[in-house]
């Protein structure tokens, strides 16, 4: 079987992942503090339970020859990740970092994170200090 590859089409591809991988870290990174302290007063009714869901960051868009969840993604620099590497590469910093960044603006609150899947959303978790 023989098929052709075009540097039209690579390009293309590449330029479509840079795109994606972008606007996943322009969407993990516009934090609403507005929205955020919305948020919080319902967990204030609800009693400061621990853990509480308050705030969603979607992973969007996924490329769009990728299913979800997919196991992994193709990525600019053409490596293959799984969606707990790949939201650091579009970051360009752990997870974690970004929290903490978040977490600076909030006095007596700390944040925790965790992902849904299907679609992939990361949901920011908080919890009184």
């Amino acid at each position: 079987m023989s098929s052709t590859i075009s540097l039209d089409d690579i390009i293309n591809t590449h330029q479509t992942y840079l795109r994606t991988e972008e606007q996943i870290k322009g969407n993990l990174t516009s934090l609403d503090f507005e929205l955020l302290k919305t948020n919080l007063y319902t967990w204030a009714a609800k009693g400061y339970q621990d853990s509480y869901a308050a705030y969603h960051l979607p992973v969007y868009p996924m490329p769009p020859d990728i299913p979800e969840p997919a196991t992994t993604i193709p990525c600019s620099d053409g490596i293959l990740r799984n969606i707990w590497e790949y939201i650091p590469f579009c970051l360009g910093m752990p997870i974690g970092d970004l929290l903490q960044s978040y977490e600076a603006k909030l006095y007596g609150i700390s944040l925790a994170y965790s992902l849904q899947a299907n679609p992939y959303i990361l949901v920011i978790h908080v919890t009184k200090k």
